[in-house]
């Protein structure tokens, strides 16, 4: 597409991914949110730090950034579910996802707070 001209495509989300992706930021906001030894923890320091120069960051770079700073209890079982959320961002098929794009995501799931209705559509 670039070479006819045109943008590059942007990264599109099938409903079903949405939801998952809408589902899995919910459950992790629930779970730093609920606890004060969560909330204490900057998920954006954490990833800001892991990450290159660039800000890209790999799937194994972002559990283990989330897990090491939260310190996760091990019946939450968050890795697993931080690895499919790694796989709802843009470049995962590639193992490359901006790191600030998963902090906006997270933003923006706490500012829909105030759209009661179709606050998935906002992903």
């Amino acid at each position: 597409r670039e070479e006819e001209g045109m943008p590059p495509m942007a990264f599109v989300y099938s409903t079903e991914a949405r939801v998952r992706k809408w589902d899995l930021l919910r459950h992790l906001h629930g779970v730093v949110y609920s606890e004060s030894k969560y909330r204490v923890v900057s998920i954006e320091n954490a990833l800001w730090a892991a990450a290159g120069t660039d800000g890209m960051i790999t799937s194994q770079v972002y559990v283990s950034a989330l897990v090491g700073a939260f310190k996760f209890d091990r019946k939450l079982r968050m890795e697993g579910r931080l690895k499919r959320l790694y796989k709802c961002f843009e470049g995962a098929e590639s193992n490359a996802v901006d790191y600030r794009e998963t902090v906006v995501a997270l933003r923006v799931l706490e500012d829909s707070k105030q759209i009661p209705k179709s606050s998935r559509e906002l992903l």
